[in-house]
């Protein structure tokens, strides 16, 4: 199994606001350490790919929400320049093999947190 196209929209806010995307930094942690222990009990999954890349013109919102690691203007900035987001660094850290997704079970209750090291 691939899993691709996985990601968090966001309604677009200015630059300033938009670059500390911690909500989904936490977004990815959680998805990945789930499909962690996923592939710890016997999932087949060969491959991740987060959505987006960069944030995109999307058909029905058109420049309202972005899904991107990568803040780009598109409406003020003729050139077009990346700016990476706290998600795209995190992102690239983690496959840098920088941070861990280490999984807790809750004895308690059962329940299943993940977080980054």
């Amino acid at each position: 199994m691939f899993i691709h196209e996985n990601g968090q929209r966001l309604l677009s806010k200015p630059r300033e606001t938009s670059m500390n995307d911690t909500s989904r930094v936490n977004y990815l942690k959680g998805y990945i350490g789930g499909l962690l222990d996923a592939v710890r009990n016997g999932s087949n999954t060969k491959g991740y790919f987060t959505w987006s890349f960069l944030d995109s013109f999307e058909l029905l919102d058109g420049y309202t929400s972005n899904f991107g690691l990568y803040y780009v203007d598109m409406i003020n900035d003729p050139e077009l320049k990346r700016y990476p987001k706290l998600s795209a660094h995190w992102y690239s850290n983690f496959l840098k093999g920088g941070n861990k997704i280490i999984s807790t079970i809750s004895t308690s209750r059962n329940e299943i947190s993940h977080f980054s090291q």
